[in-house]
Protein backbone atom coordinates (compact mmCIF):
# COMPACT_ATOMS: atom_id res chain seq x y z
CA UNK A 1 0.00 0.00 0.00
CA UNK A 2 2.91 2.34 0.71
CA UNK A 3 4.27 1.67 -2.78
CA UNK A 4 0.86 2.30 -4.34
CA UNK A 5 0.51 5.55 -2.44
CA UNK A 6 3.95 6.62 -3.69
CA UNK A 7 2.91 5.80 -7.27
CA UNK A 8 -0.18 7.96 -6.94
CA UNK A 9 1.70 10.88 -5.32
CA UNK A 10 5.43 10.60 -6.21
CA UNK A 11 6.21 14.18 -5.23
CA UNK A 12 5.22 13.72 -1.58
CA UNK A 13 7.88 11.12 -0.72
CA UNK A 14 5.40 8.82 1.00
CA UNK A 15 7.49 5.70 0.44
CA UNK A 16 10.54 6.76 2.48
CA UNK A 17 8.47 8.03 5.39
CA UNK A 18 6.19 4.98 5.50
CA UNK A 19 9.09 2.56 5.05
CA UNK A 20 10.74 4.13 8.10
CA UNK A 21 7.61 3.53 10.16
CA UNK A 22 7.37 -0.05 8.88
CA UNK A 23 10.97 -0.71 9.94
CA UNK A 24 9.97 0.44 13.44
CA UNK A 25 7.14 -2.11 13.51
CA UNK A 26 4.40 0.55 13.41
CA UNK A 27 2.28 -1.45 10.99
CA UNK A 28 -1.15 -0.43 12.25
CA UNK A 29 -0.23 3.23 11.98
CA UNK A 30 0.96 2.71 8.39
CA UNK A 31 -2.21 0.77 7.54
CA UNK A 32 -4.34 3.52 9.03
CA UNK A 33 -2.55 6.21 7.06
CA UNK A 34 -2.57 4.34 3.75
CA UNK A 35 -6.23 3.42 4.01
CA UNK A 36 -7.11 7.05 4.65
CA UNK A 37 -4.85 8.44 1.93
CA UNK A 38 -5.72 6.00 -0.85
CA UNK A 39 -9.00 6.17 -2.66
CA UNK A 40 -11.34 3.36 -1.68
CA UNK A 41 -11.05 1.53 -5.00
CA UNK A 42 -7.22 1.78 -4.87
CA UNK A 43 -7.13 0.39 -1.33
CA UNK A 44 -9.34 -2.54 -2.33
CA UNK A 45 -7.31 -3.10 -5.49
CA UNK A 46 -4.06 -3.45 -3.53
CA UNK A 47 -5.59 -5.93 -1.08
CA UNK A 48 -7.15 -8.03 -3.82
CA UNK A 49 -3.96 -8.18 -5.91
CA UNK A 50 -1.77 -9.07 -2.94
CA UNK A 51 -4.04 -11.74 -1.49
CA UNK A 52 -5.74 -13.28 -4.51
CA UNK A 53 -5.58 -17.07 -4.81
CA UNK A 54 -3.19 -18.14 -7.56
CA UNK A 55 -4.31 -21.78 -7.74
CA UNK A 56 -1.10 -23.25 -6.39
CA UNK A 57 -0.87 -26.62 -4.68
CA UNK A 58 -2.25 -26.89 -1.17
CA UNK A 59 0.62 -26.59 1.36
CA UNK A 60 1.39 -29.77 3.26
CA UNK A 61 0.44 -28.39 6.70
CA UNK A 62 -3.01 -27.45 5.40
CA UNK A 63 -3.54 -30.99 4.11
CA UNK A 64 -3.07 -32.31 7.62
CA UNK A 65 -5.17 -29.59 9.24
CA UNK A 66 -8.03 -30.44 6.88
CA UNK A 67 -7.74 -34.09 7.82
CA UNK A 68 -7.87 -33.56 11.58
CA UNK A 69 -11.28 -33.63 13.31
CA UNK A 70 -11.37 -30.05 14.57
CA UNK A 71 -14.69 -28.62 15.72
CA UNK A 72 -13.88 -25.31 14.05
CA UNK A 73 -11.07 -23.18 12.68
CA UNK A 74 -10.68 -19.51 13.57
CA UNK A 75 -8.27 -17.56 11.38
CA UNK A 76 -7.18 -13.95 11.03
CA UNK A 77 -6.13 -14.54 7.41
CA UNK A 78 -8.22 -13.01 4.62
CA UNK A 79 -7.30 -15.44 1.84
CA UNK A 80 -9.22 -18.48 0.55
CA UNK A 81 -6.55 -21.08 1.24
CA UNK A 82 -8.36 -22.93 4.03
CA UNK A 83 -11.66 -23.15 2.18
CA UNK A 84 -9.86 -24.30 -0.97
CA UNK A 85 -8.01 -26.98 0.99
CA UNK A 86 -11.21 -28.43 2.45
CA UNK A 87 -12.91 -28.48 -0.96
CA UNK A 88 -9.99 -29.91 -2.94
CA UNK A 89 -9.30 -32.64 -0.41
CA UNK A 90 -12.86 -33.87 -0.45
CA UNK A 91 -14.11 -32.48 2.84
CA UNK A 92 -17.00 -30.62 1.30
CA UNK A 93 -17.65 -26.89 1.22
CA UNK A 94 -17.05 -25.59 4.75
CA UNK A 95 -19.46 -23.15 6.29
CA UNK A 96 -17.46 -19.90 6.39
CA UNK A 97 -18.45 -16.76 8.25
CA UNK A 98 -16.84 -13.49 9.25
CA UNK A 99 -17.41 -11.12 12.13
CA UNK A 100 -19.87 -9.30 9.83
CA UNK A 101 -22.32 -12.23 9.77
CA UNK A 102 -23.97 -11.21 13.01
CA UNK A 103 -27.37 -12.89 12.38
CA UNK A 104 -25.69 -16.27 11.80
CA UNK A 105 -22.97 -16.19 14.45
CA UNK A 106 -25.29 -17.40 17.18
CA UNK A 107 -26.29 -20.46 15.16
CA UNK A 108 -22.72 -21.74 14.89
CA UNK A 109 -22.51 -23.01 18.44
CA UNK A 110 -25.87 -24.81 18.43
CA UNK A 111 -25.59 -26.76 15.18
CA UNK A 112 -22.46 -28.67 16.20
CA UNK A 113 -21.18 -28.48 12.63
CA UNK A 114 -17.66 -27.67 11.51
CA UNK A 115 -17.13 -24.05 10.45
CA UNK A 116 -14.40 -21.57 9.58
CA UNK A 117 -14.63 -18.21 11.33
CA UNK A 118 -12.58 -15.52 9.58
CA UNK A 119 -12.12 -13.12 12.45
CA UNK A 120 -10.55 -10.34 10.39
CA UNK A 121 -12.66 -10.71 7.27
CA UNK A 122 -12.64 -12.34 3.84
CA UNK A 123 -10.80 -11.07 0.77
CA UNK A 124 -13.95 -11.64 -1.31
CA UNK A 125 -15.84 -9.31 1.04
CA UNK A 126 -13.58 -6.28 1.16
CA UNK A 127 -15.84 -4.34 3.53
CA UNK A 128 -15.25 -7.06 6.14
CA UNK A 129 -11.45 -6.65 6.14
CA UNK A 130 -9.89 -5.67 9.47
CA UNK A 131 -6.51 -4.07 8.86
CA UNK A 132 -6.27 -0.61 10.41
CA UNK A 133 -6.98 0.63 13.93
CA UNK A 134 -10.22 2.13 12.70
CA UNK A 135 -11.35 -1.30 11.54
CA UNK A 136 -10.67 -2.81 14.97
CA UNK A 137 -12.73 -0.11 16.63
CA UNK A 138 -15.69 -0.19 14.27
CA UNK A 139 -15.84 -3.84 13.30
CA UNK A 140 -14.48 -5.85 16.21
CA UNK A 141 -14.93 -3.86 19.40
CA UNK A 142 -18.45 -2.71 18.54
CA UNK A 143 -19.60 -6.23 17.64
CA UNK A 144 -20.88 -7.96 20.79
CA UNK A 145 -22.16 -10.97 18.81
CA UNK A 146 -18.68 -11.82 17.52
CA UNK A 147 -17.13 -11.31 20.95
CA UNK A 148 -19.69 -13.58 22.61
CA UNK A 149 -19.22 -16.37 20.05
CA UNK A 150 -15.46 -16.18 20.34
CA UNK A 151 -15.72 -16.26 24.13
CA UNK A 152 -18.01 -19.29 23.94
CA UNK A 153 -15.47 -21.13 21.78
CA UNK A 154 -12.67 -20.39 24.23
CA UNK A 155 -14.77 -21.63 27.16
CA UNK A 156 -16.07 -24.82 25.57
CA UNK A 157 -13.37 -26.08 23.18
CA UNK A 158 -9.76 -27.15 23.57
CA UNK A 159 -7.58 -24.70 21.69
CA UNK A 160 -4.57 -25.27 19.43
CA UNK A 161 -2.87 -22.10 18.19
CA UNK A 162 -0.73 -22.51 15.07
CA UNK A 163 0.80 -19.67 13.07
CA UNK A 164 -0.44 -16.96 15.42
CA UNK A 165 1.90 -15.01 17.69
CA UNK A 166 -0.76 -14.39 20.40
CA UNK A 167 0.72 -10.90 20.76
CA UNK A 168 -2.64 -9.29 20.02
CA UNK A 169 -3.47 -7.45 23.27
CA UNK A 170 -7.23 -7.94 22.84
CA UNK A 171 -6.82 -11.69 22.45
CA UNK A 172 -4.49 -11.90 25.45
CA UNK A 173 -6.87 -9.87 27.57
CA UNK A 174 -9.77 -12.14 26.64
CA UNK A 175 -8.05 -15.46 27.39
CA UNK A 176 -6.52 -14.09 30.59
CA UNK A 177 -9.90 -12.78 31.76
CA UNK A 178 -11.52 -16.18 31.23
CA UNK A 179 -8.66 -17.92 33.02
CA UNK A 180 -8.92 -15.58 36.00
CA UNK A 181 -12.73 -15.53 36.15
CA UNK A 182 -13.00 -19.32 36.28
CA UNK A 183 -9.91 -19.79 38.45
CA UNK A 184 -8.08 -21.75 35.76
CA UNK A 185 -10.99 -24.09 34.97
CA UNK A 186 -10.93 -23.69 31.21
CA UNK A 187 -10.42 -26.22 28.38
CA UNK A 188 -6.87 -27.16 27.42
CA UNK A 189 -4.99 -24.48 25.49
CA UNK A 190 -1.83 -25.08 23.45
CA UNK A 191 0.26 -22.75 21.27
CA UNK A 192 2.91 -23.85 18.78
CA UNK A 193 5.37 -20.94 18.93
CA UNK A 194 8.91 -20.03 17.94
CA UNK A 195 11.23 -17.53 19.63
CA UNK A 196 9.50 -17.88 22.99
CA UNK A 197 11.63 -18.11 26.11
CA UNK A 198 10.92 -20.35 29.09
CA UNK A 199 9.98 -17.26 31.09
CA UNK A 200 7.43 -16.16 28.47
CA UNK A 201 6.04 -19.68 28.31
CA UNK A 202 5.69 -19.78 32.09
CA UNK A 203 3.83 -16.46 32.09
CA UNK A 204 1.42 -17.67 29.40
CA UNK A 205 0.69 -20.82 31.38
CA UNK A 206 0.18 -19.02 34.70
CA UNK A 207 -1.86 -16.10 33.38
CA UNK A 208 -3.80 -17.58 30.45
CA UNK A 209 -3.57 -21.37 30.78
CA UNK A 210 -1.75 -21.62 27.44
CA UNK A 211 0.87 -24.38 27.24
CA UNK A 212 3.62 -23.40 24.79
CA UNK A 213 5.07 -26.01 22.45
CA UNK A 214 8.34 -24.48 21.25
CA UNK A 215 10.03 -24.93 17.90
CA UNK A 216 13.07 -23.35 16.28
CA UNK A 217 12.60 -23.99 12.56
CA UNK A 218 9.37 -23.74 10.61
CA UNK A 219 9.92 -27.24 9.20
CA UNK A 220 9.18 -28.50 12.71
CA UNK A 221 5.59 -27.27 12.40
CA UNK A 222 4.93 -29.86 9.70
CA UNK A 223 6.63 -32.53 11.82
CA UNK A 224 4.41 -31.62 14.76
CA UNK A 225 1.23 -31.76 12.68
CA UNK A 226 2.20 -35.16 11.27
CA UNK A 227 2.81 -36.45 14.78
CA UNK A 228 -0.55 -35.05 15.88
CA UNK A 229 -2.27 -36.77 12.98
CA UNK A 230 -0.66 -40.09 13.91
CA UNK A 231 -1.71 -39.66 17.54
CA UNK A 232 -5.31 -38.98 16.53
CA UNK A 233 -5.41 -42.18 14.48
CA UNK A 234 -3.89 -44.21 17.31
CA UNK A 235 -6.30 -42.72 19.83
CA UNK A 236 -9.29 -43.50 17.62
CA UNK A 237 -8.32 -47.13 17.06
CA UNK A 238 -6.74 -47.93 20.41
CA UNK A 239 -3.16 -48.44 19.24
CA UNK A 240 -0.60 -47.85 16.50
CA UNK A 241 -2.08 -47.90 13.02
CA UNK A 242 0.06 -48.80 10.00
CA UNK A 243 -1.22 -47.07 6.89
CA UNK A 244 -1.21 -48.68 3.48
CA UNK A 245 2.08 -47.63 1.85
CA UNK A 246 0.83 -48.53 -1.61
CA UNK A 247 -1.43 -45.48 -1.85
CA UNK A 248 -0.38 -41.89 -2.06
CA UNK A 249 -0.17 -39.72 1.03
CA UNK A 250 -3.51 -38.00 0.71
CA UNK A 251 -5.33 -41.29 0.19
CA UNK A 252 -3.64 -42.76 3.25
CA UNK A 253 -4.88 -39.93 5.39
CA UNK A 254 -8.35 -40.05 3.94
CA UNK A 255 -8.61 -43.81 4.41
CA UNK A 256 -7.35 -43.58 7.98
CA UNK A 257 -9.59 -40.78 9.19
CA UNK A 258 -12.64 -40.29 7.02
CA UNK A 259 -15.81 -41.30 8.78
CA UNK A 260 -14.02 -43.40 11.37
CA UNK A 261 -13.22 -41.00 14.18
CA UNK A 262 -15.38 -40.51 17.26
Amino acid sequence: MAARLHEEHPSRDYLQKLTSLISQGKLLEVADYCKGALEKNQYYDVLTNELKWNDQDIPEPHKIIVNLPFSAVVTTNYDKLLETAYIRLGRGFPRTLTHADTPNLGLLLFRNEFFILKAHGDIDRIDSIVLANEDYRKIIHSNPAFNEVFSALLLTKALLIVGYSISDPDFRLLVERHFTTFNGSVPERYALLSNVSEIEGDVLLRTAGIRVIRYEHHEEVLEFLKALETSVVEFAFGGPTILDASTDEEQKRKASLEGRLP
